[in-house]
């Protein structure tokens, strides 16, 4: 038999979940380390299945998702504020290799890290 939440216990829950997400990512930027699921299911406490579902209850989509969202702002934000090298804001924002940040990058807002940057400037 499953347990339903009143709506302050889904609150609390949610709120609980989304500070564990931002904990976690701000580690592993500060680190430079990839995050994963595994790892994150173990730092809370639940199995992968739990949190996975969990997740998705709280943000509507998977937790690679709200991991790879929150990798990207992190990257959109440096590509805006700073100039550091692509390849540093690769290993700041989690994503490893610049191969690997370009691929992502280029795949989740069509065109690339280079060219985002650029067309920030034009319009500065």
């Amino acid at each position: 038999m499953r347990h339903t939440l009143s709506s302050s216990e889904a609150a609390h829950s949610r709120w609980r979940i989304q500070r564990a997400v931002d904990h976690y990512l701000e580690e592993c930027f500060r680190l430079r380390t990839a995050a994963r699921v595994a790892e994150f299911a173990d730092r809370v406490g639940l199995t992968r299945p739990h949190v996975s579902e969990v997740v998705l209850a709280v943000f509507g989509k998977p937790l690679r998702a709200v991991f790879l969202d929150r990798q990207m702002a992190c990257a959109e934000q440096l590509l805006a504020t700073t100039t550091f090298p692509i390849a540093e804001i690769a290993l700041r924002c989690g994503f490893g290799t610049e191969r690997t940040f370009f691929r992502v990058f280029r795949s989740y807002r069509k065109t690339t890290p280079t060219a985002f940057r650029k067309d920030l400037t034009k319009c500065q």
